[in-house]
């Protein structure tokens, strides 16, 4: 292996400078900006050209083709790569390049290459412009670049193929796990064989601390990691000494759900038994009844249809927040324990699914890194 500047065996094709006023709704699609997401070109059918364009030999070089690799060349995205994989032509537009490769240099090497974090910061290191950082095609070319032989750069390629193709199938897998999920819900929640209550009416009532000289444990909205719904921290104070909001008196089971910002769902189970554990009057705590199952009442309030219309109740532009009668007094579905229970064990087997493929796709990220690192260092 030896390092070459990338301009050798590779040139960047730039754009043309199409005029938004003519594009047409349909016709060839035009590729910006902001169709390279997370490593693939999206196509939005509705910004396109006229198809006599292509017609004129001199804009030949303005078509895309499918494996092409694409890179964004200005604005906060600078140097993000994608592939284009539709089956149609399309068009470059301004500001987007396209790798245009001598049969010294594969395709997919460049892709994975240039897509490793050392050369994307290299990338944007090189940018230059105060109000949007903006590289050109010779910026790009002057790039040195680890060059394999052909036969080793296909082996590279194949071997962070099969990596990468590990990692869809698994966000696929992700994905229908969650359509599983939404599916199973709207089935639920808009089936007419339950009765529908107020979720107040499943919950007991919460008292708040009375000693005022004794040592608390408490959990405010920071403590929730709201990616994984758990309470990651908790902190000592003397209630004398402790925010003023520390007052609600929470248990095992109980679920806190917060009042600020629904959007974000910090929403958690106690899964522990502590004494003197208290929360912010910022949270609902929810403790269920003799007629709804902790698990229950928790899977209702983390759905994406219940989140909806919680964010749908909020007032405050700055800082948007939830009045807790509208919380209390939102319809859920009244069902039997043991309905309830063979819901909640559904959705945990759903879940747990997810949360292991979840995973796989973090380890297959880690095992991406360190080939890239391997192979391009």
């Amino acid at each position: 292996m030896n390092r070459v500047m990338l301009g050798m065996y590779c040139k960047i094709q730039g754009g043309f400078a199409f005029k938004s006023d003519q594009f047409i709704n349909n016709g060839i699609p035009i590729i910006r900006i902001g169709n390279i997401q997370n490593g693939s070109v999206t196509v939005d059918k509705d910004v396109c050209y006229h198809e006599e364009f292509i017609d004129n030999q001199k804009n030949k070089s303005f078509i895309i083709l499918k494996g092409d690799i694409l890179i964004a060349m200005s604005g906060a995205t600078v140097g993000k790569l994608g592939i284009y994989n539709a089956e149609y032509v399309a068009l470059l537009n301004q500001r987007v390049g396209k790798f245009v490769c001598s049969t010294k240099l594969n395709k997919k090497y460049i892709y994975y290459l240039l897509s490793y974090d050392l050369y994307q910061k290299q990338i944007f290191n090189i940018a230059t412009g105060c109000a949007q950082p903006n590289i050109s095609t010779s910026q790009l070319e002057s790039i040195m670049i680890p060059y394999y032989e052909s036969k080793d750069q296909e082996k590279i390629v194949q071997e962070l193929d099969k990596i990468n193709d590990a990692i869809a199938n698994r966000k696929n897998s992700v994905n229908l796990c969650n359509e599983l999920l939404e599916c199973m819900f709207d089935k639920f929640v808009n089936s007419n064989k339950y009765e529908n209550i107020r979720l107040g009416d499943l919950l007991e009532k919460v008292s708040n601390i009375k000693n005022q000289n004794t040592q608390i444990h408490y959990i405010d909205i920071s403590s929730i990691d709201k990616d994984k719904n758990e309470i990651v921290e908790y902190k000592d104070y003397n209630l004398l000494d402790a925010p003023s909001r520390a007052r609600q008196v929470v248990y095992k089971d109980d679920i806190l759900f917060s009042l600020v910002r629904p959007n974000l769902k910090n929403i958690a189970k106690v899964t522990f038994n502590i004494d003197n554990l208290i929360c912010s009057t910022g949270f609902v705590v929810m403790r269920a009844n003799a007629k709804a199952l902790p698990d229950y009442i928790y899977r209702m309030v983390i759905s994406k249809e219940f989140t909806e219309k919680m964010i749908n109740k909020t007032v405050g532009a700055t800082y948007p927040a939830l009045n807790i009668g509208e919380v209390l007094n939102e319809k859920i579905k009244l069902i039997s324990i043991p309905k309830q229970k063979e819901i909640v064990d559904i959705i945990t087997i759903i879940e747990n699914q997810k949360n292991l493929l979840e995973q796989d796709i973090k380890d297959l990220l880690q095992l991406l890194e360190i080939k890239q690192y391997e192979y391009f260092k």
